[in-house]
């Protein structure tokens, strides 16, 4: 596929139903550089055409949209945490097809973890009744330090590995292309092509669980940095002489607004809520050790934010985890921090939304990451192509 095929392809995957018209105005294609497109795209069966109400003067022929070919080949995504291997398989506009839980070992090995994901694609596809053929790409996140380029783990915590070469061992079981990335950078993804921040260039991430991670699109790329360890906000020092952080140094982000920093102030204040929800309750309630472990760590969280905003004056800020919830004491908390930290200037223009992650999420966002690098070209489709008429395509290799 040429560059200009791939560049309406994408901006059709970016931005949905589209005008052959306004094709050429976002491409900078000439019109009948556009129709020739088209046509071969609509023969590839990579898009299809969408018709769309007729004019109120009842003239003419109805305007036809087009679109990308949800069904032209699938992808799955999967999230790898240290327990369970979730999974899921969706079509090529990020439509839910089936999903899947598979049990880890403790701190699993890479050819466990590989044998695993194997083993839920092949379910994946035989519960859906999808050709393996069709399988166009999968995607792994992984919560750590990611070679994204090289498809290799350099180092995650929670799985205790440096230096594995993931992508290698998943796509020898598999016969398909795969993908690794950090997870923050997969559910970012995600939401830049289905979610809050379709439409938005710049936009940032930043995600509160276990750990707190973060991940930014700027002029519409995934910022991964030099080595893949762009947005470890975790990492960012707020209390130059606070607790000493898993990573070596004192008073990390992490130390302070990750879920278990703030089941940890809750316990050290006498309190035996073990989630977020718990605690929110007692704060509702006016219970002044649940409101203060919330706001002190939703205060850390705030301020590292507003650096973020003032480093890269991002059109989107959104915060998103498990537990995370709009107009709880925790994201009020963290919106007036934000609001205490950043310049004036930027109030008016402070775009900061907060929002849940269910488990699933993180896998859709790593499916999201294989369909986005097919539409923009990181990951090429096969080279034989599959054809809306003759229904089929070779398996891939």
């Amino acid at each position: 596929m040429n560059a200009s095929a791939r560049s309406l392809l994408a901006y059709l995957g970016l931005n949905g139903p589209t005008h052959r018209s306004e094709l050429a105005e976002a491409t900078r294609l000439s019109k009948a550089a556009v129709s020739t497109l088209a046509r071969n795209l609509l023969e590839a069966g990579l898009i299809h055409e969408v018709a769309t109400a007729r004019s109120t003067s009842g003239q003419g022929r109805p305007p036809v949209l087009l679109d990308v070919e949800p069904r032209y080949g699938f992808l799955v995504g999967v999230r790898l945490d240290d327990d369970p291997l979730i999974s899921v398989l969706t079509d090529l506009k990020g439509g839910l097809l089936g999903q899947e839980a598979r049990a880890l070992s403790e701190r699993p090995e890479p050819d466990e973890v590989a044998a695993g994901i194997a083993d839920s694609v092949r379910a994946l596809l035989a519960r859906a009744r999808v050709d393996p053929g069709r399988l166009l790409g999968v995607g792994v996140a992984v919560s750590g330090i990611v070679d994204a380029a090289a498809g290799i783990v350099r180092h995650s915590a929670i799985l205790g590995w440096d230096d594995v070469p993931l992508a290698d061992a998943v796509g020898e079981r598999v016969g398909a292309p795969v993908l690794v990335e950090n997870d923050a950078n997969s559910v970012a993804t995600y939401e830049h092509l289905y979610g809050s921040a379709r439409g938005t260039d710049d936009f940032a991430l930043v995600t509160v669980g276990r750990g707190v991670g973060g991940a930014q699109f700027v002029a519409g790329r995934l910022q991964r940095g030099h080595d893949g360890g762009a947005g470890e906000l975790a990492h960012c020092t707020i209390d130059p002489g606070g607790r000493l952080c898993a990573c070596g140094k004192h008073g990390c982000l992490d130390t302070i607004a990750a879920r278990g920093a703030i089941f940890r102030a809750a316990r050290e204040r006498g309190l035996r809520a073990e989630s977020m929800t718990a605690l929110e309750a007692l704060a509702q309630r006016g219970d002044p050790h649940a409101l203060a472990a919330l706001r002190e760590a939703a205060a850390a969280l705030g301020l590292a934010v507003s650096h973020l905003i003032h480093l890269t004056d991002p059109g989107l800020v959104l915060i998103a985890g498990s537990e995370i919830h709009p107009n709880t004491v925790f994201a009020t908390a963290a919106r007036q921090a934000v609001e205490r930290n950043v310049l004036p200037r930027r109030l008016t223009t402070l775009n900061l939304a907060f929002r849940p992650l269910e488990p699933i999420s993180w896998a859709q966002g790593a499916a999201a990451l294989a369909t986005h690098s097919l539409l923009t070209g990181r990951l090429a489709l096969p080279p034989d192509g599959y054809s809306a008429r003759a229904g089929s395509r070779a398996p891939l290799a």
